[in-house]
């Protein structure tokens, strides 16, 4: 059934009259019903994706220039991890990225790349340093060849070397002397100034306060 534009009553489809009002039903007429046409909706579809991909596309812009501008500089970020206080929520991973920073500076200082960061060779490491803190292993290399093996399953890499330390100084100060330590160590001083370009660090504090890292050295 279709509807008269005039009198707006119901006629039957093939008429070409109204049969209330006599007005004419034309083919043109809008009297005909509305049809579906399949193009309006591709196309409307295809201009939703293009205007979604050009939005997406000034977000993501407007992110990297965001954190871009908002970076600071190594200069500024090396200051921050001297000086800010740390965090009593998590100052393990504080601890773990002092201690990091402080390895690059090092490297840095004697005309070495910095190492990167593994976050898989630190969750390894992590699980030894709290295991000697805990007391269920002894203040050792003990297991290396498990944790070399088990670093081989997330990052391949040619050579591995390991840094230990443990001390019982003040949180503030705890970084620092595991780094000196090290650096009036040979052998541990050899691993800091070694071929390598991947490292993790876990730390982890035991009974009496005393602070132990773990630091996995690789080269990829």
């Amino acid at each position: 059934m279709k509807s008269c534009p005039d009198c707006r009553k119901p006629n039957r489809e093939q008429a070409r009259f109204c049969g209330h009002c006599g007005q004419s039903l034309t083919a043109r007429s809008p009297v005909q019903g509305w049809r579906f046409n399949p193009f309006f909706l591709w196309t409307g579809l295809f201009i939703t994706a293009i205007a979604g991909v050009v939005v997406i596309s000034i977000q993501e812009d407007l992110l990297r220039e965001h954190l871009r501008v908002g970076r600071p500089s190594p200069d500024v970020l090396l200051e921050r991890v001297r000086t800010e206080p740390i965090d009593a929520l998590s100052y393990m991973q504080d601890f773990e990225r002092r201690t990091h920073v402080l390895v690059n500076e090092h490297r840095i200082a004697i005309g070495l790349p910095p190492l990167e960061y593994s976050e898989a060779l630190a969750t390894i490491v992590r699980q030894h340093s709290r295991a000697m803190a805990t007391g269920y292993e002894v203040f050792s290399h003990d297991g290396f060849e498990e944790r070399e093996r088990m670093a081989q399953g997330f990052v391949q890499l040619e050579t591995f070397a390991e840094n230990l330390a443990r001390n019982n100084s003040s949180p503030a100060s705890a970084p620092v002397d595991a780094g000196a330590g090290w650096l009036d160590s040979p052998g541990h001083r050899k691993n800091m100034e070694g071929r390598f370009n991947q490292t993790g660090i876990g730390c982890a504090q035991g009974k009496e306060g005393v602070f132990y890292f773990t630091q996995l050295f690789g080269l990829k």
